[in-house]
């Protein structure tokens, strides 16, 4: 699991984001703009 940036190896943020085929994690650096969206898994929407 990415913690850091792989380009500028900063601290990652850490959000859910809403599109129209479900929800998603999204990771991004606020330094260089490195993003990652991967979607979120069924039961973890349901724990919540």
């Amino acid at each position: 699991m990415l913690t850091h940036c792989p380009d500028c190896k900063r601290t990652l943020h850490e959000g859910q984001h809403k599109f129209s085929d479900g929800y998603y994690t999204i990771k991004y650096c606020k330094e260089c703009g490195f993003r990652e969206e991967k979607p979120m898994p069924e039961k973890e929407l349901h724990q919540k």
